[in-house]
């Protein structure tokens, strides 16, 4: 039986130590690196066939705007995660992720998701399938009336001065509403508030 050489990524000692700890128990895999950020694969000649990611320290914003960018194309990828995860599973499949699992199921779902993943099929352990795929209603967000239709306006891609002409507020006042619509919302930039927008029918994905 062949061995498969597979990356061990975690910012965390204790985290990337339990995760090796568990490979090397299972069959027919070897890990052959332990790095502390996943970008370190992509500066490599050759990235591994496999790789175990911990995203467990990662807000969600930030896998859609750095982890994607970073996978190599080659690398299969298993993504240890939190329960609250909110993820597109499309932008992670192609990716190059094959599998999800929850950071506390790594000792009982990670060989299942390694497996799967070596077979370039596609794997999420239970407890993530409503999150991932989408089956959960998203926490409901209460945004007032003036933060609608700011949020609007910089989907629409105008500027905090222009949006303040539009709604007839100032330009700081208009920063105070993006500022509590970021919170609100998770979001890191206008980017971002963009993309929340349309998930939460503000805005056509057309506009």
């Amino acid at each position: 039986m062949s061995t498969l050489e597979v990356a061990v990524v975690s910012p965390s000692d204790v985290a990337r130590a339990g995760l090796v700890r568990l490979v090397s128990n299972l069959p027919g895999l070897e890990v052959s690196l332990e790095l502390a950020s996943v970008a370190r694969l992509l500066a490599l000649p050759a990235g591994p066939p496999l790789a175990i990611v911990d995203i467990t320290g990662l807000r969600s914003a930030s896998v859609h705007n750095h982890l994607w960018s970073v996978l190599p194309r080659r690398t299969r990828a298993v993504l240890v995660c939190r329960p609250d995860v909110r993820l597109s599973l499309p932008d992670a499949i192609r990716a190059g992720v094959r599998a999800m699992i929850l950071a506390d199921d790594a000792e009982r779902d990670l060989q299942t998701a390694t497996e799967t993943a070596a077979l370039d099929s596609v794997y999420i352990s239970p407890g993530l399938v409503e999150a991932v795929c989408g089956l959960l209603s998203p926490d409901p967000v209460h945004l007032a009336d003036q933060e609608i239709k700011a949020l609007r306006l910089v989907a629409s891609g105008l500027s905090n001065v222009m949006i303040g002409e539009r709604m007839g507020v100032t330009e700081s006042t208009v920063g105070t509403y993006l500022k509590r619509i970021r919170a609100k919302l998770n979001a890191a930039n206008k980017a971002e508030l963009t993309r929340r927008a349309i998930e939460l029918g503000y805005v056509s994905p057309h506009r």
